[in-house]
């Protein structure tokens, strides 16, 4: 029937151990879009639907909602950037253990791989035409010191201290510190956190108030882009809109402008993909998906991916602060049925915190299966010979989560317990998440920019920020502690192979599936490359015939 189902491999290569190792790496890169897809064409524009809007946009200090993230990759630019790779099949990927230079155009490791050395490209410009410098770095890194956010704490965590680590060579050289060689440098650096941003737009708005000018970059990005794309305009609510950005440092984007409109129904995103009002939907069902793999007018792209989507529990409050009680759930729910009727097959089981195709995975520990009768005897063991009536938070703009939320309901009454859904819109979720403030969810997924367990581990069962169950165990904190940055290959195996027991048998989470990412386009579209680090989608790369 003439459709297309592209199924894309994940890659790992590890050349960031000889980096962590001591040893001297130069780079040298060109343009990244120099040889994909077809020649720039007439002054088209993509329309996509999306499930909901953006958020906040300061790339230093982001919400973490995908759509704001996915602006955030096509409209900055940054030093570092991942390599394409070309896969058996053909499909080409932005390989998550390569590097080459974004802005940069050399870097290299000295001093035994305690100094980074950046060379920029000649003649970078800001979107307003300003040039893009090694003072606009050494602003950049100083600000993200200086706001002491998320990024800041990513770059500490590869070992690069603070702002006095980062110093200006001559107008095109930057030189990073690094009081231990490590393997997160270039990954940490890859992506929208490390946005380069203009000095003479962003400090007129730093004020003893907003000393980081947060406030202006979280709905602002004029004459700071530096990606392939500006952010044209925003609708808040409507749609946001990307056009070509005339001083982007590559050739320009095959497609002039995209227009991404928030459709916060799924059938209404699936009915615009398939009438061609729209060349691209996001977040379908995934039984949507299904049904288009039958209409020769839609293409269909699958990627695996090490997303863990989970059932969240909040460690802090009664009763899942009794780990019987987490068992209890881990072994009423039906994660059989969830990926048979919820994700239809385009997902693969969770068995442990640290996904399939990441390094040290394993799934030796997980022995949880849908058993009602074991879960009702781990519910009296915890104190709860009657049950227990919970409230359970699912995403009302993700078809799969709702559909998670009915089977979840289900399944745990066979086990006694009472089952009352809240369904909140992404925003509304995405803020809740964030500050811990949900007892009983679905998550839908979280993806580890580094292909690295102890990096994966640390924000999901250690951080702060993103331990959104507020799960926490001594030991585990510990081994986290000593192995992020080791090199030490066995040690670190050892490691994440006690921390995996003690999370599952803990039942940190209850570990439903890795998610496969599936886009849908109209067959007219080309040039869909997947990024296994990030996942998230470049525009840049799009054609439309």
């Amino acid at each position: 029937m003439g459709v297309t189902v592209v199924v894309g491999a994940m890659r790992s290569v590890g050349v960031r151990l000889a980096i962590a190792a001591g040893l001297v790496l130069v780079v040298f890169s060109v343009a990244p879009c120099a040889s994909v897809g077809a020649p720039v064409g007439a002054n088209q524009t993509l329309v996509v639907a999306v499930s909901r809007d953006m958020q906040n946009l300061d790339p230093t200090n982001a919400s973490s909602d995908s759509f704001t993230l996915e602006t955030l990759t096509n409209v900055y630019s940054w030093l570092i950037d991942y390599k394409l790779v070309k896969q058996p099949n053909g499909q080409t990927i932005g390989s998550p253990n390569e590097f080459v230079g974004g802005l940069a155009e050399s870097f290299r490791f000295t001093d035994g791989g305690h100094k980074l050395v950046v060379t920029l490209r000649p003649g970078l410009k800001f979107s307003n035409g300003d040039p893009l410098d090694a003072a606009a770095v050494k602003f950049t890194y100083d600000r993200l010191y200086d706001q002491n956010a998320t990024t800041a704490a990513l770059t500490r965590m590869a070992k690069v201290m603070d702002k006095d680590s980062v110093k200006v060579i001559d107008a095109r050289t930057v030189e990073f510190d690094i009081s231990d060689p490590n393997t997160l440098v270039l990954g940490n650096m890859s992506q929208y956190g490390h946005a380069i941003l203009n000095p003479r737009v962003v400090r007129p708005h730093m004020t003893a108030a907003d000393p980081s000018a947060h406030e202006w970059l979280k709905s602002n990005t004029k004459g700071n882009e530096t990606g392939p794309y500006l952010l044209e305009s925003w609708d808040p609510g409507v749609q946001f809109t990307f056009a070509r950005n005339p001083y982007y440092w590559g050739p320009p984007a095959k497609i002039a402008r995209v227009v991404l409109r928030i459709v916060p129904d799924p059938s209404t995103r699936l009915a615009l993909l398939k009438s061609g009002d729209v060349d691209i939907a996001r977040d379908l069902a995934p039984l949507d998906e299904v049904e288009l793999l039958h209409d020769a007018n839609v293409t269909v792209y699958r990627f695996p991916t090490r997303i863990t989507s989970f059932l969240g529990m909040n460690a802090k409050i009664a009763p899942f602060n009794n780990p019987k009680v987490r068992q209890a759930i881990s072994w009423a729910t039906p994660y059989n049925t969830i990926i048979r009727n919820v994700m239809v097959g385009f997902a693969q089981p969770l068995t442990s915190p640290v996904p399939a195709g990441m390094p040290t995975h394993t799934d030796q520990y997980f022995t949880y299966k849908t058993d009602p009768a074991k879960a009702k005897a781990l519910l009296a063991e915890a104190g709860y010979p009657n049950g227990l009536s919970l409230t359970f938070t699912s995403r009302a703009d993700l078809a799969e989560s709702k559909g998670i939320a009915v089977w979840v309901k289900s399944a745990l009454a066979k086990a006694g317990m009472t089952v009352t859904i809240n369904e909140m819109q992404g925003a509304a979720f995405t803020a809740a998440l964030q500050r811990h403030e949900l007892a009983f969810f679905h998550h839908p997924g979280w993806n580890s920019i580094n292909n690295d367990p102890f990096y994966h581990l640390y924000w999901l069962l250690q951080s702060t920020c993103c331990d959104y169950t507020n799960y926490s165990n001594a030991t585990i904190n510990d081994l986290i502690n000593k192995n992020i940055i080791s090199t030490d290959l066995k040690a670190r195996d050892a490691a994440s192979r006690q921390i995996q027991q003690i999370a599952t048998d803990e039942a940190a989470w209850v570990f439903l599936y890795q998610p496969d990412l599936v886009l849908a386009t109209r067959k007219n579209i080309g040039g869909v490359i997947f990024y296994p680090a990030d996942v998230r989608f470049r525009y840049y790369f799009m054609t439309k015939q």
